[in-house]
């Protein structure tokens, strides 16, 4: 394994630039021989053209009587370093008699020894170049009226080429040995700057939640310019409490699933790291009027939508979250943080302490319990209707059904306010039963399709399978109108599939529509829903990504339709659109309303 080195200017200047550079020199150095070579031979071919010519030139003019005394100092003026002899051969048949040679010639082989060679240039009518007892000769046939009438051998030395060689061949192999030598260090570099970046990396991953950790944030966040991002603050309540209550392996699940549900929320371009102990930072990329309180509102929604489970334990945490919407005005991101710490500590210590929120917690449980019943005694539940449109048409296809209560201060809250603190108890049933026989009413008077959320509580409570089968008994047509949304649905669950896919039967039995309600891959596996067959799925948009995209192009080939909800933009209906979705529904489309489109 190789030693941890610091991640420096100079060690990457000497690690990779210098070899790097090296590289590069001799490579231009390697394609400079190449043309050099290339040059010389080139050289050389024009050298052959030139004698060839030469020597038809000198065969023309020896015809001539004046001539024929000067032939051998004409032959040596074409000798030279590289031309050493030249004889002229006369042809008759097949056989070459010498007729003359170049004075102070370098000897010349016999025609008897280069009979061959000869012929065989004539037979072509091309000059050749051939090599005899290692050394190297051109043959130049001279024609005349289609026949070789003359031969022209001449002793070509390679001197100045092996001088050229003899100084280029070391430089290559020193160049190859060194190229190695530096190919070799580049990758010793290279590795080590890969083991750095690991380190560096690893260093800046917590290993609790697997995102980044606070050495992100002075490494790399202080880089980023404040004016493209807001800054979301976000603290796990009263956490020391539940380091106190819990052990420390049930606070790391705690802890990685929080950062898990916060993850799937965040987009791409967000960055999202564990900041310190229980608390968390966004930084949401706002483009133009964008705001994070969108994306706050998720995030809250996921962490409470549904306990953690640790151990067999279902554990409920909410989150404080500050948001500072212009840390632009600040001069560092460091200085906008915290601003919004100093914020979150505020509320913090304006709040109640832990013991007395308890107290807090166990009377406002019993105050709104009683104040649901009086709601429903005295019938100040308000039923709210959001429509969902197919995505075909783009017109409204059905409602989902909400339940408002109007409290006792006369301010309006959804039934989750009730539903989160008595789930248990046969308040939220009776709750559930309420609105069960309002969608009936409902569907009666307007024939439109509803849908109504259920919790899987109550659907497999026998209170309410006995209510729905005495409702339906004396009105059956409206069953084809009313789907029964179901929530509550977990790997967790403490109703076994038996007795789940039994109540599911009842409804199915009765042609009610079946949607499974805020299902994601962490909730519910796809052989889940094979088994409990739901007509219709229904998908929360900030759960939407690669694998629930799968979930949904596997519905479609079952026949189960899929609605994606919560749209809250035009790029958000576009995205469920191209999902392959079959209905949306948000407050982009339609807020909830206290009555249908038609009234």
């Amino acid at each position: 394994m190789l030693a941890p080195l610091k991640l420096g200017k100079f060690s990457v200047i000497f690690l990779v630039l210098l070899p790097t550079m090296a590289l590069m020199l001799i490579f231009i150095y390697q394609d400079y021989v190449s043309t050099l070579t290339k040059m010389h031979h080139v050289t050389y071919t024009r050298f052959l053209n030139t004698t060839e010519k030469q020597f038809y030139q000198l065969a023309e003019y020896l015809q001539h009587e004046d001539a024929a005394s000067k032939h051998q100092e004409l032959l040596s003026v074409l000798l030279s370093e590289t031309l050493t002899a030249i004889t002229l051969f006369h042809k008759e048949g097949e056989q070459f008699h010498p007729m003359m040679s170049a004075p102070n010639s370098v000897e010349a082989p016999q025609s008897q020894h280069i009979h061959n060679e000869l012929l065989q240039s004539c037979m072509t009518q091309q000059r050749t170049l051939f090599t005899k007892e290692g050394k190297e000769y051109l043959v130049v046939p001279i024609v005349h009226n289609a026949d070789v009438t003359l031969v022209f051998l001449a002793r070509i030395s390679n001197k100045p080429l092996q001088q050229v060689e003899a100084i280029i061949n070391p430089l290559n192999k020193l160049s190859f040995t060194i190229t190695l030598l530096l190919m070799a260090l580049l990758v010793i570099a290279y590795i080590r700057l890969f083991v750095l970046y690991r380190q560096r990396n690893d260093g800046m991953i917590d290993p609790t939640t697997q995102v980044f950790n606070r050495r992100y944030y002075h490494e790399v966040m202080k880089t980023l310019d404040a004016n493209y991002y807001q800054i979301i603050l976000l603290r796990i309540n009263d956490f020391n409490a539940i380091k106190t209550r819990y052990d420390n392996e049930i606070t790391d699940i705690i802890l990685q699933s929080a950062a898990s549900r916060i993850l799937r929320v965040t987009r791409r371009q967000d960055i999202f790291l564990h900041f310190e102990d229980a608390t968390f930072i966004v930084f949401y990329k706002r483009k133009k009027d964008e705001k994070a309180d969108i994306l706050a509102a998720r995030i809250i929604e996921s962490i409470s939508k549904q306990p953690i489970i640790a151990e067999g334990l279902y554990i409920n945490i909410d989150l404080q979250v500050v948001i500072n919407r212009h840390p632009e005005e600040k001069k560092t991101l460091h200085e906008a943080i915290a601003e919004a710490q100093e914020e979150l500590e505020q509320i913090e210590k304006n709040s109640l302490s832990s013991a007395e929120q308890g107290n807090f917690n166990s009377s406002k449980r019993s105050r709104i319990i009683f104040e649901l019943q009086e709601a429903l005694k005295e019938k100040y539940v308000m039923p709210m209707f959001q429509p969902i449109y197919s995505v075909e048409t783009m017109t409204i296809h059905s409602y989902e059904l909400f339940a408002r209560i109007v409290t006792p201060q006369q301010e309006v809250v959804r039934a989750n306010h009730f539903i989160d603190l008595i789930v248990d108890d046969s308040v939220a049933i009776e709750l559930d039963i309420f609105m069960f026989d309002h969608a009936i009413a409902f569907i009666k008077k307007h024939h439109v399709i509803l849908h109504l959320n259920i919790h899987l509580n109550t659907l497999c409570h026998e209170t309410f399978q006995t209510h729905i089968q005495h409702a339906l008994e004396h009105s059956p047509a409206v069953a084809p109108y009313l789907c029964i949304e179901v929530n509550g649905f977990s790997r967790y669950t403490l109703f076994s599939k038996e007795k789940i896919k039994t109540c599911l039967d009842l409804l199915r039995a009765s042609h009610i529509d079946i949607a499974l309600d805020n299902i994601d891959m962490e909730t519910i596996d796809l052989k889940e829903i094979v088994y409990f067959g739901p007509d219709i799925l229904k998908l929360d948009y900030i759960t939407v990504n690669n694998d629930t995209y799968k979930l949904i192009q596997l519905s479609k080939n079952m026949n189960i339709k899929v609605v994606v909800k919560t749209i809250q933009s035009e790029n958000e209906l576009l995205y469920a659109q191209q999902s392959g979705a079959t209905f949306v529904q948000g407050y982009f489309l339609d807020e909830p309303s206290f009555s249908i489109k038609d009234d």
